[in-house]
């Protein structure tokens, strides 16, 4: 897709490709749209700090800052890094939801990473129907409901999560 860009978090010559003061810009843009207790309810990332570790953990997370143009339009990431799979993040800034290319930002996001994880899983909880749904579109395949999948540090229990896959075959 024209004008795509995925910057991951990495170095070039011992120098980060993003500053920490600008990843934790994104992480107070997270909070003020109202995001983080959407996508961080599980309560391992609560402020910018622990937001900065995660993205900066190469060994347990692979992450990109999603631009359109230059314009910074979500991130996504991949976590719980296995020989055969990886698990997908997605966020959107809320002024970018409801994109006509969002499949297409969402399917070029997996086709870059199946080249390392030949299968790709999301864990959702099932109240998430909008994401669930945007998944479905992107291509990943429904697999299974499981109770007490999730963890809400806000509810402070377990809940009911869709686990969807997708492999790399999928995206030929």
């Amino acid at each position: 897709m024209e004008g795509l860009n995925f910057i991951p978090y990495t170095h070039s010559d011992g120098i980060p490709m993003h500053r920490d003061s600008y990843i934790k810009a994104l992480w107070d843009r997270i909070e003020r749209d109202g995001l983080a207790p959407i996508v961080f309810d599980d309560g391992q990332v609560k402020d910018a700090d622990s937001f900065l570790a995660m993205v900066k953990d190469g060994t347990k997370t692979i992450w990109f800052e999603i631009q359109v143009y230059g314009e910074t339009i979500g991130m996504v990431w991949f976590n719980r890094l296995e020989k055969t799979h990886a698990y997908c993040h997605f966020l959107a800034f809320p002024e970018h939801w409801g994109r006509k290319d969002s499949v297409v930002i969402g399917r070029e996001a997996l086709k870059m990473i199946t080249h390392y994880f030949p299968t790709i899983m999301g864990m959702i909880p099932t109240w998430n129907t909008h994401a669930i749904d945007w998944l479905k579109k992107v291509g990943l395949h429904e697999s299974i409901v499981i109770p007490n999948l999730i963890w809400s540090a806000s509810k402070d229990k377990a809940m009911e999560g869709m686990i969807l896959y997708i492999t790399a075959e999928d995206l030929e």
